[in-house]
């Protein structure tokens, strides 16, 4: 149980991007909660040199009133000592030795835990961006009620009767990047400058680069909200879930089905096996219907089984399964380099998602969904060509928004300083 609870603090602290992306730190939280009282259920209670220290303080009172009795009985005898002196001494000796027995018992409760409590200290005095956190949600707060009285007065303001085609008001609110820039260290020029954008909910767009090209996964993981910008401020309504994917497939050791559902554990089992033909993963699907599947004991052994392709599918799978507004996909092709007609179906399967506002789900209730909006990085110009705005970053650091739609899309160029990049890169060795 011991070993059980190690290995599941080990995953979870592993697999920690996972856990923030997709919003379920209080489920882990609950089931590392699980696991602690199984390991005290599963403990013994008290071992053997435990239960002589805690009664190495209650032998001495009894000790030591044997030896004043043995010594001091003689003077009574002898009338030296009166009887009510001897018997007031002897209760005192019991009265200090029944309180040295509590106070030694403190004590070494707070030994035994001295060090878990010094890890404890050292944890919870560990500097962190807290403060810096709070500051940019209020921020964004005001803003957020700003950006709605707008989208008010817009659609209070519209003739045409578009605006009144949305089922919600919040569903006008743009995702917005105001003056935004972003430095590796505070003080350190930023590489990413004075970028402003302005895109409405329900838009998709590809961030375009080679790999010569910088910034790109920086620019995607800020959308992501993984990291925070330095200046300015990016603004996506905060009623609006957020998921980070990240390029790196990575799972937890549980299930196939605990894997597919991480973000959405109550999920149509329906519309996950829907899902999963549509993305023509034949194998996953077999795993799961197969009897015995979802058993305890050794639940990451179909990792090993599977194909890469195959797990590289689960890993974006997961994110359509949970279906947030706004999703953030890094390179979600890298993995089909070779594999044309693969690229070609995830690319078909993201602009689904984003069209159909959500993969797999019934056609006449599309319109009381929110709108979908995804962003997603590729090295591949031909890619883009699915998306409604492109972000071209170019060799210099400049950013250019393109739009290939024809909603609004408000745009101004940002810029990425490719030798401030360079120089963060090589002193603090961040990719």
């Amino acid at each position: 149980k011991f070993l059980r609870v190690i290995d599941f603090v080990t995953e979870t602290c592993g697999c920690f991007e996972l856990v923030a992306s997709y919003q379920q730190r209080p489920q882990m939280c609950k089931l590392m909660q699980e696991k602690t009282d199984a390991m005290r259920a599963a403990r013994v209670n008290k071992q053997i040199f435990e239960v002589n220290n805690q009664f190495f303080a209650k032998h001495l009172g009894p000790l030591f009133t044997a030896i004043y009795i043995a010594f001091m009985s003689r003077h009574v005898w002898e009338g030296t000592l009166g009887m009510g002196a001897f018997l007031a001494t002897v209760d005192a000796i019991a009265s200090i030795s029944e309180a040295f027995s509590g106070s030694f018992a403190s004590l070494m409760s707070i030994s035994s835990s001295l060090r878990g409590l010094q890890g404890l200290v050292d944890l919870v005095n560990l500097p962190t961006d807290l403060e810096e956190q709070k500051a940019i949600a209020e921020q964004l707060a005001r803003i957020g009620r700003l950006s709605r009285a707008s989208a008010l007065l817009k659609r209070a303001e519209d003739t045409s009767g578009a605006s009144k085609m949305d089922h919600v008001t919040e569903d006008l609110i743009p995702i917005q990047l105001k003056s935004m820039c972003y430095s590796f260290q505070k003080g350190d020029l930023p590489f990413i400058q004075d970028a402003n954008y302005s895109f409405p909910q329900g838009s998709l767009v590809a961030v375009f680069g080679t790999s010569s090209n910088v910034g790109v996964n920086t620019l995607l993981r800020l959308l992501g909200q993984q990291i925070l910008p330095s200046g300015g401020y990016i603004e996506i309504p905060r009623h609006l879930r957020t998921v980070h994917v990240s390029s790196a497939v990575t799972f937890l050791g549980d299930s196939v089905w605990d894997n597919l559902c991480f973000g959405d554990p109550g999920t149509d089992r329906t519309r996950v096996l829907a899902l999963l033909e549509e993305m023509q993963m034949k194998e996953t699907s077999e795993h799961i219907v197969k009897p015995g599947a979802a058993q305890k004991g050794h639940e990451s052994v179909w990792q090993m089984s599977f194909t890469f392709t195959e797990l590289a599918k689960i890993h974006l799978a997961r994110a359509f399964i949970m279906n947030p507004e706004v999703l953030v996909l890094q390179r979600p092709l890298m993995h089909y380099s070779q594999l044309q007609s693969s690229r070609q179906l995830v690319l078909s399967l993201i602009r689904k998602h984003v069209d159909n506002r959500g993969l797999c789900l019934p056609a006449e209730t599309v319109q009381r969904r929110r709108p979908r909006t995804c962003f997603f990085s590729t090295q591949s110009e031909a890619d883009t060509l699915v998306a409604d705005v492109v972000l071209r970053v170019s060799k210099d650091g400049s950013i250019e928004a393109l739009s290939r739609s024809a909603g609004p899309c408000v745009v101004s160029k940002g810029r990425i300083d490719d030798a401030a990049f360079e120089r963060q890169r090589f002193l603090t060795g961040a990719s």
